[in-house]
């Protein structure tokens, strides 16, 4: 059983159910979507759903303290930010769970996502790239050499230990700006290969390929499913696409 977080309010709300319908067409029922609702509108439309797939989380039963006071201090994208590692963390510690995939609610899986997960499940911890184009390669100083988009982390002491740090440090310091090394919550991604060695590095091409990336690449078209170079593309990263 797979289980999958993410986090949303209304706004985005049709891209976080895009997301859920593209993994659940490959996985069937063999996955739990955790979805963290900032808004009583989503968690309610949500409910309404009564997708067996889905479970539902509201801020009340996911705030600490450490949280409702930094929240004064951030704005919505920041706080967003702040919740997404702290959100793994909760259902890591909360929920008796193997392990657990945060993603950006701007995803759409167009393969399954079990070629990736073949990859990392004998890792306790594992992340992606941003994997820059050659023009864009000069956003790695700033955006950091690593995604936020999909990160892996096993419920055991390995995986706890990278994910609290996460967790630790965006309570700390998570702001829409870079400043001193570091970016929202994704800049401290940088410091996971330092500080915890075991970190697996998401090989696959067709894995958060994305508009600051697919200039690198050789899409087509072979049987009616889309090829980054020669693998599958398994997800795309809708970065700032707006209806």
């Amino acid at each position: 059983m797979y289980n999958f977080c993410i986090q949303f309010d209304k706004n985005y709300l049709t891209r976080g159910l895009a997301l859920f319908y593209s993994l659940k067409k490959f996985l069937n029922n063999n996955f739990v979507f955790w979805i963290l609702c900032f808004d009583d509108i989503s968690y309610q439309i949500l409910l309404k759903l009564d997708e067996p797939e889905i479970k539902l989380i509201k801020l009340d039963e996911f705030e600490n303290e450490d949280l409702k006071r930094v929240k004064k201090q951030r704005t919505f994208v920041e706080y967003a930010w702040t919740c997404s590692s702290n959100l793994m963390l909760f259902l890591l510690e909360k929920k008796n769970i193997d392990s657990i995939i945060y993603l950006d609610s701007d995803l759409y899986f167009f393969n399954s996502p079990e070629n990736i997960l073949n990859e990392i499940e004998k890792e306790s911890l594992a992340i992606v790239g941003h994997n820059y184009s050659k023009e864009r390669k000069y956003l790695e100083k700033i955006a950091g050499k690593f995604n936020v988009s999909f990160v892996y982390a096993k419920n055991n002491l390995e995986g706890r230990q990278a994910i609290k740090w996460w967790a630790e440090k965006v309570i700390e310091w998570c702001y829409d700006r870079y400043e001193n090394d570091k970016f929202g919550d994704q800049k401290y991604l940088d410091k996971f290969p330092e500080l915890f060695p075991y970190v697996y590095i998401i090989k696959n091409k067709g894995s958060n390929v994305a508009p600051w990336n697919i200039n690198s690449y050789e899409i087509s078209l072979k049987n009616g499913k889309v090829y980054v170079d020669d693998q599958p593309l398994i997800f795309y990263h809708f970065h700032r696409f707006y209806l």
